[in-house]
Order: structure tokens, then sequence, then C-alpha cells
């Protein structure tokens, strides 16, 4: 059992999730991050993580993987085998389909929701050309809107991706792409030659609008009802 409500309501763990509370224990990750706003501090609360990086696909698998082999900025690297990662990516989807970590108004938008409708409505794919509207599916499949908010505003503190192509140059931009900075938490997502000329394009095109963008972004998500933005005095129980 990874929860359970008032009402006596679980969610029981299938036999990888229970290797990978088991993985989660050993290396003793909770003294870091949180689970249901409960742990330590030093990194970002985790219980939707599969949510945030993509679980339908290969992105949570290669997040664990680049993360865990190579460490992040004050987080160390671990030993994990295969079996291990993959029982680990297990136990958060199955935290993520059990409840929420941080407080929000229901039927608010998530940040990187928020992102992305904001991106189709400054730039609606019927302006795009094919290999801009390319470059955007990607950075929704690759869940780029995840880290690379507006203002660095996500857990992760990714650079905006409105600032991206301007602050690194085309070329610049090219290299990571094509490489990632594992070191700075970015992975190597092995794209090809004409993905990340699609996402150049596309990053490229985004500068046009991307002051819009983040005014877009400020002004709806301070209005967006967030219960983390409540003086701790107005919780109530």
């Amino acid at each position: 059992m990874v929860y359970s409500d008032p009402a006596g309501r679980a969610t029981q763990l299938s036999r990888e999730a229970l290797l990978g509370r088991e993985v989660w224990h050993e290396n003793n990750c909770q003294s870091c991050h949180q689970l249901y706003g409960f742990g330590g501090f030093l990194g970002p609360d985790l219980t939707n993580l599969a949510s945030r990086v993509g679980a339908g696909d290969d992105a949570l698998d290669a997040r664990l993987e680049m993360v865990l082999a190579n460490g992040s900025k004050r987080m160390p690297a671990f030993e994990t085998t295969a079996q291990e990662r993959t029982a680990l990516g297990a136990f958060f989807v199955a935290l993520d389909a059990s409840g929420v970590g941080q407080a929000v108004v229901p039927g608010a938008l998530k940040p990187h929701e928020l992102f992305e409708a904001i991106l189709e409505n400054r730039l609606p794919g019927a302006e795009l050309s094919d290999s801009e509207r390319a470059g955007l599916d990607l950075l929704v499949k690759h869940a780029c809107i995840t880290c690379h908010l507006p203002y660095t505003s996500s857990t992760f503190r990714a650079p905006d991706l409105t600032l991206l192509h301007d602050r690194l140059g085309a070329e610049g931009l090219r290299n990571v792409l094509a490489e990632g900075r594992p070191a700075r938490g970015m992975p190597n997502f092995g794209l090809s030659t004409e993905e990340v000329d699609a996402l150049g394009a596309f990053l490229e095109r985004l500068t046009t609008v991307g002051s819009l963008v983040r005014d877009d972004y400020a002004a709806r998500s301070n209005n967006d009802g967030s219960l983390l933005r409540l003086p701790w005095f107005e919780y109530s129980r």
C-alpha cells in the first residue's frame, strides 16, 4: 500500500512497483525528495513525476536512467540496474495515479498544460510550417515544456524555453539538442538530424512571440488559484 485516505481506500502496489519502493527506501530518496509533500526539500516532490515527464512512452525510463547514472546538480549518481530503474518507474506511475503532491484548486491547469495551451494560442498549428509543427510535437512528446517553463518556474529550474534560441544561438542550440547536457540534468534523447532541425525551427519561431508567451504565462499562472500561494494562516482543516 502506498496511500490511503480517511475512508480507508488504498492504492495497492504491483509486484514491480513494490520492488521500486524498495529501491526508493534503500537509497534513502525521501531524505531529499517528497512524496505527497512529505520528505526532504533539497529536491522536488516526485509524487507526480510520471505525469510531468510522461509515463506513456520511454520518457520516464530515459529520465531515470540519465539522472541516476549521472546525478543532477546536488543529486549524486546512483548505481542501479536496468531492472531496478524499471521497477522505480513502476513505483512512480503508481504514485502518480494515487494522488497529487502539491495541492491545487480542482480544474486548474498544471503548469505544463497551461504552457502548452499558451503556445497553441500564440502559435496556432495552421500558421506553422511542417518543420515547426513537428518541432512543437517533439517538445510535447519529450516533455520539454514540463521542465523548460517560462521564467524557469518548473521544479527543475530548467532554462526558459522561450529564450533558448537567442541565448544559445542556432549552432549552440543544435549541439544541446543533439547531445544533451547530462551534467546539468538535460538528457540526450537520441534525436535524429531531422528532429533536431524541427526543434530548432520551432524554437527560432518561438522567439517571435516569446515576450507575449511569457506575459501570458505570468498573468494566467498568477491567477490560477493555486493553494500554494495562500499564506499559511489561511489553511484550515
